[in-house]
């Protein structure tokens, strides 16, 4: 399942209001469809993958929708029958987009979903339901049924087997270290070549149905399964319950600040500070609670159930403390080519972390500085693309801002 969410650092500059009754915005959609996945884009365009079934006795068939106008109207860019079923989206960091799907293969669109070329030349299987990708656009598809962990390095043309199989995968996540993780706690740090089971702590359960993995910003990983949420405890080795839900998470997501949103079909659950303590917001959503989420670049959160799509209605971006104001730092050159200089006016004498991240929220960089009004950081290792420059003095988010290597 999906957990690559674009520009999830943002939410580093944020705190939502998620206690107000008009917290979210409903927006519109066709009711005839089942809602299955949503991702945005670097640009802020939304895609939906559906579901269509006019009745028991026809194969279900996947549809997909954009909007590029913050999800107020809506075009439907599949026919009817064209694709069965889509299981997940992943956007890569050039904005392509790849549809994993139940037993109709891989498929990728290079213009915003306009128009789409079938991917699976080396695929174990033609049910990859669960897409992520790694920090340098190494693609993973895991198959669902009696299928393997396939990667590809060159965009989906061609799909090699990882050394681990098994009669189905049944969950896929991947850390800002580029660690893959299977199934109930199978772990591998080497591209999928070896892998280690960590799987004490987790309930017999759990290990033997789907799961879904994130991680937060300190690089935990959690796993969300069909009896509630754990944590893995890297000093004891051992994955801690957090969450106890009696049904099935469909879907997690964790912001920089380590809240935590979870989604079952029948309850939506938030922590503040990083599934320490939970707090139950069904009352938040009007129609139905959302089975599945993620920030747009913006870092607004998005969540859908099966007719409602909602989105956070506000940020906050008042932070205590704050010992500079964003509009005292300047960034630049932007775009740039080989190194970035940053400048602060009217501050001296502190410490600052800057953090870089890819669209996926990735941490490629982290260094600090002190004692200066000025730095110049070179960049010259990344590849063209689009990047988040997030810099923190003490425990505060003081600019986050978005550039692009050219």
């Amino acid at each position: 399942m999906k957990k690559i969410i674009f520009a999830i650092i943002l939410l580093k500059l944020v705190s939502f209001n998620l206690y107000a009754n008009d917290a979210w915005v409903i927006k519109n959609f066709p009711d005839s469809v089942k809602i299955v996945d949503i991702a945005v884009n670097s640009i802020n365009e939304i895609f939906v993958a559906t579901t269509y079934q006019p009745n028991p006795d026809v194969w279900p068939s996947g549809l997909f929708y954009y909007s590029s106008d913050d999800g107020n109207s809506w075009t439907q860019l599949l026919e009817v029958g064209k694709f069965s079923e889509i299981m997940d989206i992943l956007i890569d960091a050039d904005d392509n987009i790849y549809l994993g799907t139940w037993f109709g293969s891989l498929y990728k669109s290079i213009d915003h979903g306009f128009s789409w070329e079938r991917k699976d030349n080396g695929l174990s299987n033609f049910a990859p339901v669960y897409l992520s990708i790694n920090s340098i656009g190494t693609i993973y598809a895991g198959q669902y049924v009696m299928g393997d962990l396939d990667y590809s390095v060159n965009g989906g043309d061609e799909w090699i087997q990882t050394n681990y199989s098994s009669n189905g995968i049944r969950g896929l996540g991947i850390n800002n270290n580029d660690n893959i993780f299977v199934d109930g706690g199978k772990y591998s740090s080497d591209n999928g070549k070896t892998w280690i089971t960590i799987d004490s702590g987790l309930s017999e359960i759990a290990l033997m149905n789907t799961v879904c993995y994130g991680f937060n910003n300190d690089n935990e990983a959690f796993l969300g399964s069909c009896d509630g949420l754990y944590s893995f405890s890297s000093v004891d080795s051992v994955w801690l319950k957090v969450l106890s839900t009696n049904n099935y998470i469909t879907d997690f997501i964790i912001s920089s600040e380590n809240e935590i949103y979870v989604g079952t079909r029948q309850a939506t659950f938030f922590s503040g500070n990083n599934g320490h303590d939970w707090q139950n917001i069904d009352d938040q959503f009007s129609n139905e609670p959302p089975h599945t989420f993620c920030f747009d670049a913006e870092g607004y959160l998005w969540a859908v159930s099966d007719r409602t799509i909602y989105k956070s209605q506000s940020v906050i971006t008042a932070i205590e403390g704050q010992s500079v104001q964003s509009s005292e730092i300047k960034i630049f050159p932007n775009p740039f080519s080989e190194y970035i200089h940053i400048e602060f006016e009217n501050f001296e004498n502190e410490c600052i972390k800057i953090s870089i991240h890819n669209l996926e929220g990735k941490l490629l960089r982290s260094q600090s500085i002190g004692n200066t009004n000025a730095a110049n950081i070179s960049l010259n290792d990344l590849k063209s693309g689009v990047y988040f420059i997030t810099l923190v003095n003490g425990n505060s988010i003081i600019k986050t801002q978005r550039v692009i290597k050219q």
